[in-house]
């Protein structure tokens, strides 16, 4: 039966919307790299860059971490058995397994599926709708308290695997907001013209969890909590999606639905 339901899937997002075999270019644009260090293997994903003159090459090649933030957090590919794979396989070998295992995963293809038809098409019958105040809370998630120690340490990462998403698999369409605010994010990190990053340094001077009661993952997460409250009210951070979103929303899932009522 779940041989049925892949087989069905797959056909479908071959043939829909005019896309062609989207499948069949998987190879085209992923792979993996097999890498020693310290003694152990590493598998790391990769996006390739495409020629110009691919209709996809704008997603692929300008917007990899967009396609990127989906390949790594709504992806059910065994990581650890590819790893495995590769000590008994050479990487044309491995890159053949990987594609053939991305092929056949329903959750990483529904959500490659849409940014491929919002990006080509941008139909706005059928996007969500959603205020800049949610978009920010949503961008707020990828400023992550990954670690608090005993000593009072708290380690941070803005990184497409280490965020408040990490995980949370899900049913709508919300995962390609995400991508939108990883993305935004991430390429304007180091921008001073909306300048985020001195939003975030100056969050995490104040955030203190000492005094709370608790274990270290009491503390961890109230930190993580406080960190988005934080980030959410960052003017800043808002203009700069605001202003990404005007620039790109032909090509994005969602609608930003209040932005006439702000300009009033």
């Amino acid at each position: 039966m779940r041989l049925l339901i892949i087989a069905l899937f797959l056909f479908y997002i071959n043939s829909v919307n005019g896309q062609g075999n989207l499948i069949d270019e998987y190879h085209l644009f992923f792979r993996v790299e097999a890498k020693e260090y310290k003694g152990k293997t590493y598998i790391l994903k990769k996006i390739n860059s495409i020629p110009k003159n691919h209709k996809l090459s704008k997603l692929i090649n300008k917007n990899s971490l967009y396609v990127n933030y989906i390949l790594t957090n709504y992806c059910k590919v065994d990581i650890n058995y590819l790893r495995d794979y590769s000590k008994k396989n050479d990487s044309l070998e491995l890159n053949r397994k990987y594609i053939e295992l991305l092929q056949s995963d329903l959750l990483f293809n529904k959500y490659f599926q849409a940014q491929v038809d919002f990006f080509i098409q941008g139909n706005s019958n059928t996007k969500d709708r959603i205020t800049l105040d949610s978009i920010t809370s949503i961008a707020s998630k990828f400023f992550y308290a990954s670690k608090y120690t005993n000593e009072g340490d708290i380690y941070w990462n803005v990184c497409v695997g280490k965020n408040g998403y990490r995980n949370s698999f899900k049913n709508d369409m919300k995962p390609l907001m995400e991508a939108f605010c990883f993305n935004t994010v991430m390429s304007n990190l180091q921008d001073t013209t909306y300048d985020i990053y001195q939003d975030y340094s100056n969050a995490r001077k104040t955030i203190k969890a000492k005094n709370i009661e608790g274990g270290n993952e009491v503390k961890l997460e109230y930190i993580r909590n406080e960190m988005y409250k934080k980030m959410k009210h960052s003017k800043n951070l808002s203009q700069l999606l605001l202003n990404t979103y005007q620039n790109n929303k032909d090509k994005l899932s969602f609608i930003i639905s209040d932005i006439n009522t702000m300009s009033k």
